[in-house]
């Protein structure tokens, strides 16, 4: 709060998700919204996945709507690709109602885990060890035969569905460079489930800083992919301000998620709210 100019009005705390299961209906993230409003004097808005999931809906991708409303302006159709442990997709066609958003598959979490398992880094800055490898067609082939990418959107998957087993016996760069290629393949696949072709590719979260992974996706789109941050927004805080957009409009009884964006029956509210 001391950060801004002026007081904020509201929070819209997300919580540490610690399962996400849409198979069996059921998402858990862990934080105390009363506990976060105590401590800051201000009003929380918290537990945003909850009454999707009630409602027959996979509490899962949130942002799309936050997504719609910044870019708007854009010529559509387009897509909105978030690089965090997972990646996700939000499509926007000319009908902004008609949103599509799902979960693509890894984006950044299996790399994060197998350079922190091997040289105890926390990621492969710049995609520089992964860029040396070759990947490996067995893995590959194994991971691609998922039941998931055949699933129709809307779908969402936890960060732990896929692991690092599957490179164990490779070489550091090897498997990195698998593992890659398994985040690529995974978008690459998203696109089969559009409309039409979008006409550009808008990248947020913290994958975007990987260079080499964001040439691999140029290269293999063959469209224009850009970070978001080349609009003049913070592909870093993205997420961080799609959940403050969220807690608003949850305050005014606001959708925050569609059948399009979830699979919920109807559009939907929800957010637990705790005031000071």
């Amino acid at each position: 709060v001391k950060a801004f100019d002026e007081k904020a009005d509201v929070i819209g705390f997300h919580g540490q998700t610690i399962t996400h299961d849409p198979a069996n209906h059921f998402t858990w993230q862990i934080g105390d919204g009363a506990a976060l409003a105590r401590e800051t004097g201000m009003p929380v808005i918290y537990d945003m996945r909850q009454n999707d999931v009630k409602h027959g809906g996979q509490g899962a991708p949130l942002l799309p709507l936050y997504h719609r409303a910044l870019l708007s302006a854009q010529d559509k159709p387009f897509a909105v690709l978030n690089l965090g442990g997972v990646a996700n997709i939000t499509y926007i066609p000319e009908n902004l109602d008609e949103i599509l958003a799902f979960d693509c598959g890894p984006a950044n979490a299996l790399m994060d885990d197998f350079i922190k398992q091997r040289e105890g880094k926390e990621f492969d800055k710049d995609g520089r060890c992964a860029a040396l490898g070759n990947a490996l067609d067995v893995p590959l082939k194994s991971f691609l035969s998922d039941p998931f990418f055949k699933l129709k959107p809307p779908k969402s998957l936890d960060r732990n569905h896929w692991n690092i087993d599957c490179v164990r016996y490779a070489s550091t760069e090897d498997g990195m460079a698998t593992l890659l290629e398994m985040s690529i393949s995974a978008i690459e696949k998203s696109l089969e489930f559009m409309a039409s072709r979008p006409k550009e590719i808008l990248v947020a979260g913290g994958g975007r800083k990987n260079h080499y992974f964001m040439e691999v996706l140029v290269q293999r789109l063959s469209m224009p992919v850009r970070a978001i941050d080349d609009l003049g927004f913070n592909g870093c805080a993205t997420e961080a301000e799609g959940f403050g957009y969220l807690a608003v409009r949850s305050l005014l009884g606001l959708p925050l998620t569609l059948p399009g964006t979830t699979g919920v029956k109807k559009a939907m509210s929800g957010g637990e709210s705790v005031e000071v």
